[in-house]
């Protein structure tokens, strides 16, 4: 087996059932692709989109958890699942987009890489739209330029295809970071490491807005998981001082620090006076802290105004993102224009 997708999911039907159909349409009848669906919950509300997904002609594979995991646990469990040659991890809530397990085939078959960055895009919560990527690069990368540059961005689990026999070292060290996923790649990252990133986008993101992610509630505690993670990357691997940069590089890219964005956070109680105690004041490399401090006990109303301000801003920076050229359909229209495929119907 060539490749084996793994989707960990929770209590989401209604975005698995997308997900699985996005991926069905582009390998029905192909012996070389699987795919693995991993349930966390103890609940039955993903029956009947199994039942749906077991009747496709696709090798499928479902997973009911004995006990929850969590989100890093089944992960690990989907990471570490089956003998498939390469794995890519799929959020339950983005897709594939057209035609990408033929170009990702077409890339393993030319490089056989370690690492393939899949150049993904942010969609916006209808799955219809591309709103913007996050970060375009293209061709082989070098593992110190890609520690120090690029490792923020494979926060997302769908950002990576990964040779199984890469990651082979310290399977469980980083679990509970929320980036588990992100310390299988450091930890074997060597100089030799063979990383390619996709010329054009294999995945969609849904990465609408600060309520569409599950985790913005927790914000803060996500992001500084990140940042302990990097720390305990610069203790295990031999890329010390690019993980140094890669804290920096994660800082400027998301602005979690900026005074503007603990205010915005402060005015959503996203951020508040738990967030400064646990993550800012025992930190050695914040400054203004005094202020952050403040900040955190202020009442949320003061900051409402800022909302506003953001929906505008990120209105105007919509516009002037250059998006790629991605053909991206409506999911439901995409699968009905296989007719007579009745299998692939929308009804479940």
């Amino acid at each position: 087996m060539l490749l084996n997708i793994a989707i960990p999911t929770y209590k989401r039907p209604d975005q698995l059932r997308d997900c699985i159909k996005s991926i069905a349409l582009q390998i029905l009848n192909n012996e070389n692709v699987s795919l693995t669906v991993i349930d966390d919950s103890k609940s039955d509300l993903n029956s009947e989109v199994v039942s749906w997904a077991e009747s496709l002609p696709i090798k499928f594979t479902y997973i009911k958890n004995d006990v929850n995991l969590g989100i890093d646990g089944n992960i690990e469990k989907c990471l570490n699942f089956g003998s498939s040659e390469y794995l890519l991890v799929l959020g339950e809530d983005d897709i594939l987009l057209p035609d990408a397990i033929s170009r990702l085939i077409r890339e393993i078959d030319l490089h056989r890489p370690d690492v393939i960055y899949t150049s993904y895009v942010y969609i916006n919560n209808a799955k219809t739209k591309v709103i913007r990527s996050p970060l375009t690069i293209s061709g082989k990368i070098f593992p110190h330029h890609f520690i120090e540059n690029y490792l923020w961005a494979i926060g997302f689990i769908g950002s990576v295809v990964l040779k199984r026999s890469f990651i082979n070292r310290n399977p469980n060290r980083y679990l509970g970071s929320y980036f588990n996923h992100v310390g299988r790649v450091g930890v074997n990252l060597a100089d030799d490491t063979n990383i390619f990133a996709m010329e054009n986008p294999l995945v969609g993101n849904r990465s609408d807005d600060l309520k569409t992610a599950t985790w913005t509630s927790s914000y803060y505690d996500v992001l500084f998981g990140f940042e302990g993670l990097i720390q305990q990357l610069f203790v295990d691997s031999d890329f010390s001082l690019s993980f140094l940069a890669a804290k920096k590089t994660l800082r400027s890219q998301f602005n979690y620090l900026k005074f503007h964005r603990i205010c915005l956070m402060r005015s959503y109680g996203i951020y508040d006076s738990r967030v400064y105690n646990k993550n800012i004041s025992i930190s050695n490399d914040i400054p203004s802290k005094r202020m952050y401090y403040v900040i955190s006990i202020l009442p949320r109303c003061l900051f409402g105004p800022l909302r506003v301000l953001y929906f505008f801003a990120r209105y105007i920076r919509r516009l002037s993102y250059s998006v790629p050229d991605v053909n991206l359909v409506v999911q439901g229209q995409r699968l009905s224009a296989l007719s007579g495929d009745t299998y692939l119907d929308r009804s479940v």
